[in-house]
């Protein structure tokens, strides 16, 4: 803000600056939800009254009263829409950027699954948008580092077994398969006619070494 705009800011009577905010707030009838014309006359009762006050510095009043109002940032809206007419910040811009701010919530919301730590609104979509544009021209690379830890992350939990998943893999396996014959009877060898068994070798070679 200028410093021209500032005194024209400071010059409004708080009585009206009160009144007008409250206006505001009131117009937004479902703050979780505000529909595009819910969202104009809210911003009309704070640019229409006060002086030096436009739709982006109305967005930012209003987004402190409700998270599904985005403020107004230069580097988020540029992002989303192409610039009509001289003004960037005229109500049009804003409108437009708002929608889109709007789909993008209802795409990213419905890609996040149950438990998921990140429920997304308007104004975090706008934060994100005014990140990654900083990152972008600051050089930063913050944002492909952390797809790059992202993709890491996700390929090793696809390396992960679970210990079930071999049980039923061995199981599995082991289907359709005769198992191996083992040779746990004894040799006839080992046993005399009279069915009374005979002393193995090996017990005779003990015998040996012991005398």
């Amino acid at each position: 803000m200028g410093v021209m705009n500032r005194k024209k800011v400071e010059s409004n009577p708080s009585k009206i600056l009160e009144s007008s905010t409250q206006k505001a707030f009131a117009a937004l009838k479902h703050p979780e939800i505000s529909s595009p014309d819910e969202v104009k006359r809210a911003l009309l009762e704070l640019t229409k009254p006060l002086k030096g006050i436009g739709p982006a510095t109305a967005s930012a009043v209003l987004a402190v009263y409700s998270e599904t109002i985005p403020f107004m940032s230069d580097e988020a809206v540029l992002s989303l829409i192409t610039k009509k007419g001289s003004n960037l910040h005229d109500m049009n811009n804003y409108l437009a950027y708002y929608a889109r701010v709007c789909e993008l919530v209802t795409e990213l919301n419905s890609t996040t699954g149950e438990g998921d730590p990140i429920q997304w609104n308007a104004r975090n979509v706008e934060r994100a948008l005014w990140t990654a544009r900083m990152d972008e021209v600051l050089g930063l690379g913050l944002l492909n580092l952390y797809l790059e830890q992202n993709e890491q992350k996700e390929s090793a939990q696809e390396k992960i077994v679970d210990p079930d998943d071999d049980d039923k893999l061995d199981s599995q396996n082991l289907k359709g398969k005769k198992p191996e014959k083992r040779n746990l009877e004894r040799s006839e060898e080992s046993f005399g006619d009279d069915g009374s068994e005979k002393k193995l070798k090996r017990d005779n070679d003990t015998e040996d070494d012991k005398k």
